[in-house]
């Protein structure tokens, strides 16, 4: 797979093919959790973040609704749920902001 964030968010399967995250909520929730890749994200922390001060009645039912959502376009395994939240996990080379902050760190050093 393929996930790129800076700028528009895009997803590629194995083959190069587009995979198309059409709700603007999934890809919102996508991207944050691709910016913590490898890292829990906590349901309170993606509620608030999606959010903010106008959640709906039920923020965990449509966080995990959106969740679900998400994993149907996504090889198994690759987003679960986590003790601490939920969890994504990448290979350095599949996402693009690795990447660039590869290349930075690079240009520091």
């Amino acid at each position: 797979m393929r996930f790129k964030i800076l700028g528009p968010l895009e997803v590629s399967d194995d083959e190069g093919r587009p995979v198309l995250v059409s709700r603007r909520l999934h890809r919102c929730t996508l991207a944050l959790l691709l910016l913590h890749a490898g890292q829990p994200r906590s349901s309170g922390e993606l509620v608030s973040a999606l959010w903010g001060e106008d959640p709906p009645l039920s923020p965990d039912v449509s966080l995990r609704s959106c969740v679900y959502g998400i994993r149907k376009l996504l090889p198994e395994a690759r987003l679960r749920t986590h003790p601490a939240g939920y969890l994504i996990s990448v290979q350095p080379d599949e996402l693009d902001l690795t990447g660039f902050r590869a290349l930075a760190d690079r240009g520091r050093d």
